[in-house]
């Protein structure tokens, strides 16, 4: 990796969460040397609005992408803005404890399947 480099975040961590940055964002690598196997990623959102966060992330959980498309940030973003960040770590750390913290956004029919079946108990 190396300066102005597109990534996106792959795991979501209690301390990016307090920042205001989960899973799934995307930023930009804003310096050119990492610092103790972090980086400096800058956050942005759509248009003119503020940036979400300026943060160190660790390389190993980052994963280089060709092209960044800000909106992803704003529509996570909108998904934690109600949630107090000392909730949002108890679930983070409940769903990492229990190896449920789902690795990619693909939703099978067969998990939506087991899903409605357990909402419908």
């Amino acid at each position: 990796m190396k300066m102005m480099d597109i990534v996106e975040v792959i795991t979501e961590k209690e301390t990016y969460a307090k920042e205001g940055v989960h899973k799934g964002m995307q930023g930009w690598i804003c310096l050119d040397d990492n610092s103790f196997g972090t980086w400096l990623v800058n956050f942005p959102q759509y248009g003119e609005k503020d940036d979400i966060a300026e943060i160190s992330i660790k390389e190993e959980d980052l994963k280089l992408i060709p092209k960044m498309d800000a909106r992803v940030n704003e529509r996570i973003k909108a998904q934690f803005e109600e949630m107090e960040v000392e909730a949002l770590a108890t679930i983070i750390k409940r769903y990492q404890a229990q190896d449920t913290w789902k690795t990619d956004l693909v939703f099978s029919k067969e998990a939506f399947d087991l899903l409605q079946d357990i909402l419908l108990d």
